[in-house]
C-alpha cells in the first residue's frame, strides 16, 4: 500500500522502497514567474534611482563650474534634490510661568502676571516677553564659571540652559564671537528633518555666565504629503549670477515659519536660506523658485 508524506515530497510504495513525488510544474512554473517579474521591478526601480542620482550629481557637478565662473567661492555642498510638503502650524505660547521663575529666581503667582511688553526685574536680572512670543532676557552680573575658550563646553552650557526652559531650539546653527570678549550662540529647531527659521534661541555667554537670551517661537502641527521641490543648484542657477569672489557659506531648507497675531491655523512653504560671507542671507520659496524678503531672524 502506497502512503504520502507531504512534509518530504516522498511517497512510500508496498515494497519498501521511497520514492519522490512528482513535481507540480505548472505551480512551479508560477512561483518562477512571480520571482522573476519581482527581480525586474526591484532592478528597475534601482536604475531608475541610480540615473536620477547621477543625473543630480551631474547637474551639482555643472552648477558648481558655473558658480566659480561667475565669481562664487562655494564653501559648502549644494544638496541634492528633496520632497517636501507645507507646514501646517499656529502661532503657540510657552509656559510663562514656569520661565519666569527659572530665569527670575521668583515665586510667580498666575501666568497672567507675565503680559506682552513689561518688563519685570528681580536684583541683575530682567525679563520681557513680546509680541511674536519673543522673549527678552538679560543678568548683568551672573556668577557661574564659564570656561569661554572651549567651544564644546560653552555649547553644552547654552544647550543645558535651553532644555532647563523647555524651549525647543534643538539645533545649533551658528556662533559669533564679540568684541567685549563674549560669545553667542545660535540655536533652530529642527523638525522631522527641516529647520524652521523663525524658532530660534540667542544665548551670550561670558566667563561668568549667561547675560543675555532670546528666543521666538510658533508651534508646528505637521507637514502635509510631501512634493518634489526646486532644487539647490536651480536656486543658486537662476538667481547667482554675478559674483565678486562672493563667498556662498551655507545652504539649508527649512520652513520661515511666520509669526501670525491670531491663533488661527496657517501654513507656509518649505525655502532656501542661502548664506553669504559678509552679508544677510537670501531666502528663496522652494515652490516657484523666486526670492523672498524675511526681516527680523536674530541669526541673521
Amino acid at each position: 500500500m502506497d502512503y504520502y508524506n507531504a512534509g518530504q515530497d516522498l511517497y512510500h510504495s508496498h515494497e519498501g522502497k521511497i520514492r519522490r513525488a512528482p513535481m507540480n510544474w505548472s505551480k512551479a512554473k508560477t512561483i518562477l514567474i512571480i520571482i522573476f517579474a519581482a527581480m525586474n521591478i526591484f532592478l528597475l526601480i534601482n536604475l531608475i534611482k541610480i540615473y536620477s542620482n547621477d543625473e543630480t550629481a551631474l547637474n551639482i557637478t555643472n552648477t558648481e563650474k558655473i558658480l566659480k565662473d561667475r565669481g562664487y567661492i562655494l564653501n559648502c555642498d549644494i544638496p541634492g534634490n528633496i520632497h517636501s510638503g507645507m507646514l501646517n502650524f499656529e502661532t503657540g505660547d510657552f509656559d510663562r510661568k514656569k520661565i519666569g521663575e527659572k530665569l527670575l529666581g521668583v515665586k510667580i503667582s498666575a501666568e497672567g502676571e507675565l503680559g506682552d511688553g513689561f518688563e519685570y526685574t528681580s536684583g541683575d536680572r530682567s525679563l520681557k516677553f513680546q509680541s511674536g512670543n519673543v522673549i527678552i532676557y538679560n543678568d548683568k552680573n551672573p556668577s557661574d564659571n564659564v570656561d569661554i575658550y572651549d567651544i564644546r563646553k560653552i555649547r553644552k552650557y547654552a544647550e543645558s540652559f535651553i532644555k532647563d526652559l523647555d524651549i525647543p531650539a534643538n539645533q545649533y546653527f551658528a556662533e559669533k564671537y564679540n568684541s567685549d570678549g563674549s560669545i553667542t550662540l545660535y540655536y533652530k529647531q529642527k523638525y522631522k528633518g527641516f529647520l524652521i527659521f523663525y524658532n530660534e534661541a540667542e544665548v551670550t555667554i561670558t566667563e561668568k555666565g549667561i547675560t543675555g537670551f532670546r528666543c521666538k517661537f510658533i508651534k508646528p502641527l505637521g507637514i502635509a504629503a510631501a512634493k518634489k521641490i526646486v532644487p539647490a543648484y536651480q536656486i543658486l542657477l537662476k538667481h547667482f549670477d554675478g559674483g565678486d569672489n562672493t563667498v556662498i557659506t551655507s545652504i539649508d531648507a527649512g520652513f520661515v515659519g511666520s509669526f501670525h497675531q491670531s491663533s488661527v491655523q496657517a501654513s507656509e512653504a518649505l525655502v532656501w536660506r542661502i548664506g553669504i560671507d559678509g552679508q544677510k542671507p537670501l531666502y528663496f520659496n522652494a515652490v516657484n523658485a523666486e526670492k523672498i524678503d524675511i526681516e527680523g531672524m536674530f541669526s541673521d
